[in-house]
């Protein structure tokens, strides 16, 4: 990227990044994720290192709900959750006009909440957890037959999710089940959520908003269960098929966000690029 805008744009002064699993509370380490071996990863050192400016590394649900916060703030107001349906199933919580996390890492692992004790085996090691019904992954090992208390031995394709939507097309059969089950371990997960902040407005996005018309009315249905005899109202649903975008976007804004309050002390940060740039060269 850098190399790409060389010619007309000026120094770097901060990069913001998002991955895919749990970041500590001081937004520079990848805790852990499904998606590699490794734990406590010091991403943002590791940058920082190598191109001497401030890094901030964060949760991708997040960032995607730090985007829909700029991009439409008079539709969701300082409250509302946004829910990543992929690969894995993440969220981003808002919460008073701010993003909710917690005291030592990026909080909301929505994905990773218990749906059924002792049910379907979890990429992270956990059973039965909201992503081990409703995850892409998951939902490839319960039409594959694969028994539930084992993984994979190799990650569905890349066309996966869309095989599974134009089967359940097609008409009734595992995909439809799968579909369905999905369904129900998100709006149940949502029923607990809404039990503990109060029903907020709600926004689905990736890849598995394709297949919301095998999952709503399991969604719905999990949502109308009564808490003390209080129906869990929807307020807003939206959806938005390309996260990547969003994550992007919320990233771009936590930088600008930013730079914005420490404008003052970007020369401090252009020091640190330039005398490690000198460094370099000195090696070669």
């Amino acid at each position: 990227m850098l190399d790409k805008h060389a010619g007309d744009a000026g120094p770097l002064l901060r990069i913001s990044a998002a991955v895919e699993g749990i970041v500590d509370a001081d937004r520079k380490t990848l805790l852990s994720s499904p998606v590699i071996d490794l734990i406590n990863v010091p991403l943002g050192q590791y940058l920082e290192d190598r191109f001497g400016v401030d890094v901030e590394i964060s949760n991708e649900s997040n960032m995607i709900a730090e985007a829909l916060h700029w991009r439409a703030p008079e539709r969701y107001g300082a409250n509302f959750a946004t829910v990543l349906l992929s690969t894995g199933v993440g969220m981003g919580l808002y919460m008073d006009g701010r993003m909710f996390s917690g005291v030592r890492s990026s909080a909301v692992e929505f994905g990773h909440t218990n749906f059924r004790p002792d049910g379907a085996l979890c990429r992270c090691g956990r059973r039965g957890c909201i992503e081990a019904y409703a995850g892409t992954y998951s939902l490839w090992r319960a039409v594959r037959g694969v028994p539930e208390t084992q993984l994979l031995e190799e990650d569905p394709p890349a066309n996966a999710l869309q095989t599974l939507i134009e089967a359940a097309r097609a008409g009734e059969g595992p995909e439809r089940q799968a579909f369905r089950e999905a369904g129900k371990a998100i709006g149940t997960g949502l029923s607990n959520v809404f039990t503990l902040f109060d029903p907020i407005p709600l926004v689905f996005t990736g890849p598995g908003i394709a297949a919301m018309e095998f999952m709503e009315d399991s969604i719905r249905e999990a949502l109308s269960r009564a808490c003390f005899g209080q129906p869990v109202p929807i307020s807003v649903v939206d959806s938005y098929l390309d996260y990547r975008a969003l994550i992007r976007e919320g990233c771009l804004m936590r930088a600008l966000v930013f730079l914005d309050e420490s404008l003052p002390d970007q020369g401090d940060a252009r020091d640190r690029r330039d005398s490690l740039q000198q460094q370099a060269s000195s090696a070669l």
